[in-house]
């Protein structure tokens, strides 16, 4: 390893390690060339993301993320001149990550730098796509997967993971979205149960979530096929993952008034349960 990889790779690792994200307890279940490649993929999904969430005006990000493209790509063509891409480079040639994921990352983050606005649930799911479901498909060469499965075999149960990943998050960061002026649901489901946006804590606001909640289990069913065409210590570091995520959506659907003044959050010792059972799961069958 050059000095100049080892350099990158560390800066990716403070960047896991700033982000004290509930994802990152699951790099550890990954032996070392897996994990290093997961920390430089969340390093640049994360640097991605903060993009968007800048108080910076929209001009301004528009121009950051127009020239984190531009490092993309000449990172893709092996020109990183430094910072995480050097280790984006090794990680993306190493595990063979299709670029297109990476690519549609961006196109996602950049739909969020003005307010959005989906009228049906047809219109919300490209956009889920891009900013969840993308990342999935990204990750699973680095994760993994059993002898003879294909892209094609892992396509669909990805893109569902994402969704329900995501949609969890949405429901999560409900509150804290409208006070910014921001509704990712679907303006047909705000008509069809009468609430009016910035949503209050009422009946009809419960009644949506629960059916938000509906359609996010839904996809966390369509996605458990996944587990079964990954590799051992794949198919842990996604159980990790997905359990925590429906374990928070549980915790949403059961006080949904919650999510319009604070965070939703999975206790530590119910995390600490699901990352030891991961921890056995990698001990597993192959």
């Amino acid at each position: 390893m050059t000095p100049d990889l080892a350099a990158s790779q560390a800066e990716c690792r403070a960047v896991v390690t700033a982000a004290e994200s509930s994802f990152t307890p699951a790099f550890r279940l990954l032996p070392q060339p897996k994990r290093q490649a997961m920390t430089a993929l969340y390093a640049f999904f994360r640097r991605t993301d903060d993009v968007a969430d800048s108080p910076e005006p929209v001009e301004i990000r528009r121009a950051h993320l127009d020239r984190w493209e531009a490092n993309l790509e000449a990172c893709l063509r092996g020109d990183a001149a430094g910072g995480i891409h050097l280790a984006l480079a090794d990680a993306v040639r190493r595990f063979g990550v299709n670029a297109d994921h990476l690519r549609a990352v961006i196109a996602g983050v950049r739909m969020d730098l003005e307010p959005l606005s989906f009228g049906t649930e047809a219109e919300l799911v490209p956009y889920l796509d891009r900013v969840a479901s993308a990342v999935g498909l990204a990750c699973i060469p680095v994760w993994g997967t059993k002898p003879g499965v294909t892209d094609a075999d892992t396509d669909a149960p990805a893109r569902a993971a994402g969704r329900a990943f995501q949609r969890t998050n949405i429901l999560r960061d409900l509150g804290e979205d409208a006070r910014g002026g921001r509704c990712y649901l679907p303006t047909v489901k705000l008509e069809r149960f009468g609430v009016a946006w910035p949503p209050t804590d009422s009946s009809a606001f419960r009644a949506l979530v629960a059916d938000q909640v509906e359609l996010a289990e839904r996809d966390y069913q369509s996605s458990r096929a996944l587990g079964s065409l990954l590799c051992r210590d794949g198919r842990a570091v996604f159980g990790l993952m997905s359990g925590v995520y429906r374990k928070l959506l549980r915790r949403i659907a059961a006080n949904p008034a919650a999510v319009l003044t604070s965070r939703v959050r999975v206790p530590r010792p119910t995390k600490l349960r699901l990352l030891a059972k991961a921890f056995v799961m990698t001990w597993g069958p192959k």
